[in-house]
């Protein structure tokens, strides 16, 4: 790609100046030097095409990058010659960062990682620009730009506010017993069998290690062990999208707030082990995400969050059909919107006749604290480290 900065805008203009003069004139001495000052002009472009040879670069996309935070992230240029090219501007850009890196020199057969970082400001997926590379090297006046590395697409997950974990558990404890006591029994283990009570067909979700293989043997069906555990060990969150501005960004502000809200008691939920969590959005259609408690399911919750739209959201029946599969006795109902959806936590509650919870920002300031992100420019500019290949 051919690049002419102003400087080289001005040394053009002058040769076609000098050359018209000469021509007019008839001088031959400054026709000698327009065509000079129009040699040195393509050496420059000679020069800095040869510069940008073999170069490659990629991106190292990082792991949880989050809407109002400031996320770092790796640009690893590798040169495949064994010459050093010099002056070389390395650009990446997108809708809302742009970052660029002067290298005056790059040492043959090494990788030079630059680390950048941007602050973006909304979810959603978030589309880089393919990494390029400048030269003007040695005259400034003209040069090359070239596409070193390919576009990228990242998941930019919500805003999470800050939950307080027990403030929560307890709340929802309360709420899904509907006695206002707080139970604590062990969990389920396969040493001590204090708090198995029975044994119930396979379903899918559960654990191989539950598994009672003398029993299913005898009946010819998966059964597993069935334990009394505290009410709200796991937990189903049914997101009502339903929002006063549809589009197809989805950004009216109570909906943000729902989505912030739903996405800490994910995180509050991941942070223990052995659970089991739904994350059910009642759009149309029901989008069902659900595994054990962990760090790759929040990953999974989060970007499910991050790619919602505001919509109307699916009949109660639709939901109920989609989540009863994953629906264990033993798991907590929430219901999470941007209004209270009273209405649909009824219509769940009426359909699956036990205690379901209905939950919005507003209704959550006990456990909850929202948090914006201030738009502000990262503190620290990119770093440059130069790695042997």
């Amino acid at each position: 790609m051919f690049k002419l900065p102003r400087e080289g805008r001005y040394w053009l203009l002058a040769v076609v100046v000098l050359f018209a003069a000469g021509w007019i004139k008839g001088i031959n001495l400054i026709l000698l030097l327009a065509h000079l000052m129009l040699s040195l002009l393509a050496l420059n472009w000679l020069l800095a095409f040869r510069q940008l040879h073999r170069l490659s670069a990629r991106r190292h996309a990082p792991a949880m990058p989050m809407a109002g935070e400031t996320i770092q992230w790796e640009v690893v240029v590798a040169n495949a010659r064994t010459r050093s090219p010099q002056g070389v501007l390395v650009v990446d850009e997108g809708a809302d960062h742009r970052e660029q890196w002067f290298l005056s020199s790059i040492p043959g057969a090494t990788e030079s990682r630059l680390i950048a970082q941007a602050i973006f400001p909304r979810r959603g997926l978030y589309r880089l620009e393919p990494l390029r590379a400048e030269c003007l090297h040695p005259f400034g006046l003209v040069g090359r730009a070239r596409i070193i590395g390919p576009a990228d697409e990242w998941i930019i997950l919500p805003k999470m506010g800050r939950l307080n974990g027990a403030r929560f558990r307890r709340w929802l404890s309360m709420a899904t017993r509907g006695d206002g006591r707080v139970h604590r029994l062990a969990r389920p283990s396969m040493v001590r069998q204090d708090d198995l009570h029975g044994l119930r067909p396979f379903r899918p979700g559960d654990s191989p290690r539950w598994i009672h293989w003398r029993t299913s043997a005898r009946r010819n069906q998966k059964m597993v062990r069935e334990f009394e555990e505290a009410a709200g060990q796991n937990l189903i969150i049914v997101f009502d999208p339903s929002c006063l501005k549809h589009g197809p960004a989805g950004l009216d502000d109570d909906l943000e707030e729902a989505i912030s809200l739903t996405a800490a008691i994910c995180n509050e939920w991941c942070s223990q082990r052995q659970d089991q969590i739904v994350l059910a959005i009642a759009g149309q259609p029901v989008q069902l995400v659900s595994g054990y408690t962990c760090r790759a399911t929040l990953v999974q919750l989060l970007r499910a969050l991050a790619m919602m739209e505001g919509q109307n959201a699916a009949p109660a029946a639709s939901i109920a059909a989609k989540i009863s599969a994953r629906l264990s006795a033993d798991a907590a109902v929430l219901v999470v919107g941007a209004q209270k959806p009273v209405r649909l936590a009824s219509t769940l509650e009426a359909q699956w006749r036990r205690i379901v919870v209905s939950l919005d920002p507003s209704s959550a300031r006990d456990f909850y604290d929202e948090t914006r992100a201030k738009s502000a420019k990262p503190a620290a500019r990119p770093v440059m480290q130069a790695v042997g290949g």
